[in-house]
């Protein structure tokens, strides 16, 4: 029989919201599991294949990541229905995934970096993707070690310690045996109320330009970027990220199938067109970022970037990955507790549901470590 009218909403609610913690449970199980996995085969690369040849371990690396962060293209496309519309030029973004680029980006919310995924995906360059971060990003379990693996810059946020590190870093990267992008979110955080004050308030005590809809890039890194890299880069992507108001997706949303709408505005910049000295490269950044506010009060206006644009299309491969690493896991964890309850080994069930424990523990940490805060979509409306 039916609910009585009166209490079937309710109950609806409430199994609709266990699902999803269902759903989220099982899918991060999923990820994390496939993850250990992943970082485990990534730690014996380093073993056999660095010592002897550094190009074969990246080159491993890069494809064989492919086969787990997919699972977030997954998530983003097939699960949550996210809509992703490419502004710009189409010519300027058809050599993505075919250079050696750096990807100047707007840190506006907890997902730009997984659109930038997805975008790498649709080029074949998602195990090629770089990014500076802060330190404590790399004790991260599963995604945060895959991202040292795959040699990701981290950072203390302390120029003097900074700035070796990335020299290292991009000095290495000149040897790198791909095309790879080196993603620089020159606002060096995400967009908050608090630190856009502060930013205008240092803005306009320096005679700097005021921005509207971003924060004053701290442009060292990306000189770094630029400086140490010069003989081998091709390319600055400028990548503009935004959201039409209301429906900006975060991840814990896409974990219970809410999706959004994001728009990526690309102009490409030819590696000759940077100027030599450090105070020039500076001065490029943020005459750059200005122009990318303007584009921005565009979008807030009109809700959508100025120019042709096209809907990416989702590809077939994410979802095959998450439904292998479905059944893979699934079939196997079920073949180990049904032996273990056969044989009465009490000590591995309760092993399993320690884990289990553990791993819910650090999904529900990994969801608020990139958890956007309120008043960053109240800004956008």
């Amino acid at each position: 029989k039916s609910l009585p009218a009166v209490c079937a909403p309710g109950r609806a609610h409430a199994d609709a919201t266990m699902l999803g913690g269902v759903f989220i449970l099982f899918f991060g199980l999923i990820f994390f599991l496939s993850g250990l996995i992943v970082n485990t085969i990534q730690l014996l690369s380093l073993v056999v294949l660095w010592p002897i040849s550094r190009d074969a371990y990246r080159r491993f690396n890069a494809v064989f990541i492919n086969c787990h962060w997919q699972q977030f293209v997954w998530l983003a496309e097939w699960w949550a229905g996210c809509t992703v519309k490419l502004y710009g030029d189409p010519q300027d973004y058809e050599g993505i995934g075919k250079e050696r680029a750096i990807a100047l980006c707007n840190h506006r919310s907890d997902v730009d970096w997984l659109f930038g995924w997805v975008l790498a995906e649709k080029k074949n360059c998602l195990g090629g993707t770089k990014c500076m971060m802060k330190i404590a990003s790399q004790y991260l379990p599963v995604l945060g070690w895959s991202w040292w693996f795959l040699e990701y810059v981290f950072l203390k946020r302390k120029w003097d310690t900074d700035k070796q590190r990335m020299h290292k870093a991009f000095e290495s990267m000149r040897s790198f045996p791909i095309p790879f992008w080196i993603v620089v979110f020159a606002e060096g955080t995400r967009y908050t109320e608090e630190k856009y004050a502060s930013s205008v308030a240092y803005a306009k005590a320096n005679n700097l330009p005021v921005l509207k809809h971003l924060l004053l890039p701290k442009t060292k890194g990306f000189v770094s970027a630029v400086q140490h890299t010069r003989e081998v880069m091709d390319v600055v992507y400028d990548c503009t990220f935004a959201f039409p108001v209301g429906a900006m997706p975060t991840i814990a949303g896409m974990l219970q199938g809410k999706g959004g709408e994001v728009h990526i505005h690309v102009k490409r910049h030819d590696a000759s067109e940077l100027p030599a000295e450090d105070a020039d490269v500076s001065q490029w950044c943020r005459d750059l970022y200005v122009r990318k506010d303007e584009r921005l009060e565009f979008h807030r206006v009109n809700q959508k970037f100025e120019g042709p644009h096209f809907e990416i299309k989702r590809h077939w491969s994410p979802l095959l990955f998450e439904v292998a690493w479905a059944l893979l896991l699934t079939v196997g964890s079920a073949w180990f507790l049904h032996s273990a309850w056969v044989n009465g080994n009490t000590t591995a069930l309760y092993v399993t549901a320690a884990v289990v424990s553990a791993l819910s523990a650090a999904i529900a940490f990994a969801i608020n470590y990139s958890k956007v805060k309120p008043e960053i979509v109240k800004k956008q409306k």
